[in-house]
Order: structure tokens, then C-alpha cells, then sequence
């Protein structure tokens, strides 16, 4: 499940569609920055790109530290709400705390992505926190909201 430098152009194609840059990039960002980070993140220890058997759908973990990463989940919008998706991205969840020492997975999502904000809830994340004014797009600031879920958490939630 873990990706290889052979992944990128997968990974880049569901990362720059222009429905899935919009909401992972701000201002300072540009396509240009994609394909940058693709290679940088697929090359570095830290970080573990998971694709994931369903086209169209990545995700993206980051060290944080040792127990702790940084999780994203990108899905062109033809297969957003299919039940695989949904299933595409808790297996992703199972994945790294199997295979790794990840212990809390957390993410930052834009808070005028409400669809995203109620998908994070639908597979384990809480909400933990807000980062304000924290994010500029098309020149207007956004809050930020902080998801995360830890092993244990986790762990209970897909036993119900």
C-alpha cells in the first residue's frame, strides 16, 4: 500500500485536479508546487503516500514525530460519497497504525469545507481545536479546523 517514487504520476493527477487543488492549496501555492512536493514527500522517511485501491483517491501521512503524523485525504469528486471511498480512507486509518508507530493522526482542514469536515467526523477524527485566521485564498482569510483521532479512539470506533 505504501507508494513509490513509479506512484507519482497517480498520485499527481488526483492531487491536481483543479476540485482537489483548490482545497489543498492557499495563495502562496500554485500546480507548479505539486508536483515538487510529490517527489520530495515520496523520497522522504518521513512521510508515506497510500494509494489506495480505489483510482482517483490518495492519502497522504506526515511525520510529526515519532507517534504522531499529519493526515490527508484527497479523492477526485466522481467517486466522493461512494462507500469505497469512505472505505478507501478508513483502510488508510487501519494501514499506518498497523505499520507504523503512529499513535495520533491529525489533520487541519479549511473550515468553508464543510463536506470534508463532516467526512473527517464520518470515519473516527474529533474535532480538537481551531486555528484562526490561518489560511489565505483568493485573498480572504479562513479558519482552520483541528481533526484528529488517535489509535485508541480509533480502535473503538470501528468495533462499533
Amino acid at each position: 500500500m505504501r507508494c513509490t517514487i513509479d506512484d507519482r504520476e497517480k498520485i499527481q493527477r488526483v492531487l491536481e485536479h483543479p476540485d482537489v487543488f483548490k482545497w489543498m492549496a492557499d495563495d502562496y501555492a500554485n500546480l507548479g508546487d505539486v508536483s515538487r512536493a510529490v517527489e520530495v514527500f515520496l523520497t522522504s522517511p518521513k512521510s508515506i503516500y497510500v494509494l489506495m485501491p480505489v483510482e482517483g483517491l490518495v492519502r497522504i501521512f506526515i511525520a510529526r514525530s515519532t507517534t504522531t503524523y499529519e493526515g490527508h485525504g484527497f479523492a477526485i469528486p466522481e467517486i466522493r460519497g461512494a462507500q469505497a471511498t469512505t472505505n478507501g480512507i478508513i483502510d488508510g486509518l487501519q494501514w499506518m497504525f498497523k505499520n507504523t508507530e503512529a499513535k495520533k493522526i491529525f489533520a487541519f482542514i479549511p473550515d468553508d469545507n464543510k463536506r470534508a469536515i463532516r467526512f473527517a467526523h464520518k470515519v473516527g477524527y474529533k474535532t480538537e481545536g481551531v486555528l484562526t485566521k490561518s489560511l489565505v485564498r483568493d485573498g480572504k482569510l479562513y479558519d482552520q479546523i483541528l481533526v484528529g483521532v488517535t489509535k485508541e479512539e480509533f480502535s473503538e470506533w470501528v468495533q462499533h
